[in-house]
């Protein structure tokens, strides 16, 4: 994935940082974030203390901090009588996968190892962990730290989703929240509090957002394991769809979201044309520089930021084309946005009719001959 695109937004801001909030951030911000260098102010926080501990001692950028916590909806929250003592998700069938055979069959290793080790395996719970009957609000966290303004929020804990989700979304006006990355689970029942991806979606539509992307990972049974998709026990390339990385963002393209858009600063406008880039939706990113060309080419050349998304969307392209060139290709309906065909199809070598085909084919010749037709 190329960068250079949210490279050029970022060194053209000159009165906002690109904030980041990253509930579950065992393994560390996604480098992709790292894009806007000075500008990224980035809090990472997670159940696991001894993985916070070793991001703190790692971490070389002065504004990325990490806090060990669980964290949740707190009591005060109005919604928190809705949630209280409900399931996160039912009918949950991975203790029938492959891959939780597969850390069974692998116990007594992973108990041996490192912190990192049983992050691998999602045995996030063998780790040394933040105090669970203290747990924080992603609000309190974010006063704490005097910050009333974030750009992109991810939650992954694999519990409590949808009730942190929940807790936040009262902020995600006022925050002026430009996407989320969140998981979601595609088994569960009906309840309103499981972290269902239809429950999650009806939530992020309620309050403004729309369905940008969606990366399904499949589980198999251990009753016929699949091969796994990573060098760890998890997805796989075969089984049932389990959960998604689901991410969502304002469309301030559209025609009904232009109030907001033009309530937003030029440099916020352009972060979210960055996050579109940065998530694989170029796209996207273009729709907006096209949309608002007047407001973004008082921040960069727009001509330039449009030529680096379409080279970003013709990837790994020999000779890519600029946008004006690539629009007008498409615009011819040119073979490139089409697969490959073969316009020569090889004959097949030639073979002895069987009697079945040479029966049908003396039919086939009688009833022309006779049915007076031609045809």
């Amino acid at each position: 994935m190329t960068t250079e695109f949210a490279k050029l937004v970022a060194d053209s801001l000159t009165h906002e940082h690109f904030t980041l909030v990253d509930v579950g951030c065992s393994g560390g911000i996604d480098p992709k974030w790292r894009t806007f260098g000075d500008r990224l102010h980035a809090i990472g926080i997670d159940a696991s203390a001894s993985e916070c501990r070793r991001l703190v001692a790692a971490e070389l950028h002065p504004n990325i901090h990490y806090r060990p916590a669980f964290v949740r909806m707190l009591p005060d929250h109005p919604a928190y009588s809705e949630f209280w003592g409900k399931p996160f998700s039912t009918r949950d069938p991975f203790k029938r996968s492959s891959a939780y055979r597969t850390v069974q069959l692998l116990s007594e290793q992973i108990k041996k190892g490192t912190s990192e080790e049983k992050l691998l395996f999602n045995e996030w719970g063998q780790t040394e962990l933040a105090n669970e009957a203290e747990p924080i609000s992603i609000e309190a966290a974010l006063a704490e730290l005097k910050w009333d303004d974030v750009d992109f929020i991810k939650i992954d804990i694999d519990s409590a989703d949808l009730e942190v989700l929940t807790s936040i979304v009262r902020s995600l006006t006022p925050w002026k929240v430009l996407s989320l990355k969140l998981e979601v689970n595609f088994f569960g029942g009906v309840a309103p509090t499981e972290g269902t991806f239809h429950n999650t979606d009806r939530l992020m539509r309620a309050n403004g957002f729309t369905l940008v992307a969606l990366d399904p990972r499949t589980y198999s049974m251990s009753a016929l394991p699949g091969r796994y998709v990573n060098t760890v026990a998890a997805q796989t390339h075969t089984g049932r769809v389990f959960q998604a990385d689901a991410i969502y963002a304002l469309d301030l393209a559209s025609e009904e979201d232009q109030r907001l858009a033009h309530s937003l600063s030029d440099e916020k406008l352009a972060k979210l044309a960055a996050i579109f880039s940065l998530c694989d939706q170029p796209d996207s990113a273009a729709e907006l520089l096209m949309r608002f060309r007047d407001r973004f080419g008082r921040m960069f050349d727009v001509d330039r930021a449009l030529d680096l998304l379409a080279f970003q969307t013709q990837g790994d392209r020999a000779k890519k084309r600029p946008y004006k060139d690539y629009l007008n290709e498409f615009e011819a309906d040119s073979l490139y946005f089409y697969p490959r065909r073969e316009l020569h199809m090889p004959r097949p070598p030639p073979r002895a009719l069987t009697l079945v085909e040479r029966l049908r084919a003396g039919w086939y010749a009688f009833n022309q001959k006779y049915s007076g037709t031609g045809t």
